[in-house]
């Protein structure tokens, strides 16, 4: 399976000179072998879910603009992206294309925002969309975080985005400093998301805020390593296994990668 991990120096900045014997891979404590490690300049099979339910009215504006801008700054001519309507059913908007244009066209078009906010199952369909893709799969959710509708809960949804190899980015929008207006469990659960998975949050206030955001996404995509990590002769229980990557032969970087993988069952 693909581990893809972001390296930075206690300065924040991409180290992007390392090899394979300077990783460490721990599964469930254990030490295991990596099969190799390759540079990000793998495509990358993306998900933009955009919120067009009735909870972002207020910074619809801001939302399209960052969709948009996402799209056109992030998504290079080898990887494809999807575009997902989070409302009160997950729509498939646009499917996989490299076609930047005909994806920000799909934004362009939406309508006015209506309807519930069925986030959970959006970002689940989107990881079940990507699963088949070989590679990196990145899901990039712009929303405020809510959810107010979901048939799948949070732990399912987290579930099966590992299932399915799937990364988390966020781009919050509708952020305010008033701690009344925030849907501050929608933060914590954006946070888990990114978190659990080796992606971020991004909270722009502006427009310079969100250009900022899509650089570090840009970068991130751009200067990842990706390892090999093959399962030889596991228990087909289910059951979640804990990954630690470090790197040994060098102090002071910080390894952002997913937090585990669930086992085949049966």
């Amino acid at each position: 399976m693909p581990v893809p991990a972001s390296v930075v120096d206690a300065q924040g900045r991409a180290v992007t000179d390392l090899q394979l014997k300077d990783f460490e891979l721990l599964v469930d404590g254990e030490a295991k072998p990596i099969g190799d490690v390759t540079r990000a300049e793998t495509p990358v099979s993306i998900a933009l879910l955009y919120d067009n339910s009735s909870s972002l009215r207020a910074g619809r504006e801001f939302e399209k603009q960052a969709a948009v801008r996402f799209l056109k700054s992030v998504v290079r001519p080898i990887d494809r992206a999807a575009v997902y309507s989070i409302s009160t059913d997950p729509e498939l908007a646009h499917p996989l294309t490299n076609n930047v244009r005909a994806l920000v066209r799909t934004i362009e078009n939406f309508g006015k925002p209506e309807g519930a906010t069925a986030l959970f199952d959006t970002i689940a369909a989107a990881a079940d969309y990507l699963k088949p893709q070989a590679g990196r799969k990145v899901i990039v959710i712009v929303t405020d975080g809510t959810d107010t509708l979901s048939y799948l809960d949070f732990d399912t949804t987290l579930a099966r985005v590992l299932a399915d190899d799937c990364q988390v980015y966020a781009v919050q929008t509708g952020h305010s400093d008033s701690a009344n207006l925030r849907d501050l469990a929608g933060e914590r659960r954006l946070l888990e998301f990114t978190g659990q998975t080796g992606g971020a949050v991004y909270i722009p206030r502006s427009q310079p805020d969100l250009d900022r955001a899509f650089k570090q996404i840009a970068a991130d995509l751009s200067q990842q390593y990706v390892l090999g990590y093959y399962p030889a002769g596991e228990r087909r229980d289910g059951r979640f296994r804990a990954f630690t990557l470090r790197v040994t032969t060098r102090p002071n970087l910080r390894v952002r990668t997913r937090k585990g993988y669930y086992a085949p069952k049966g």
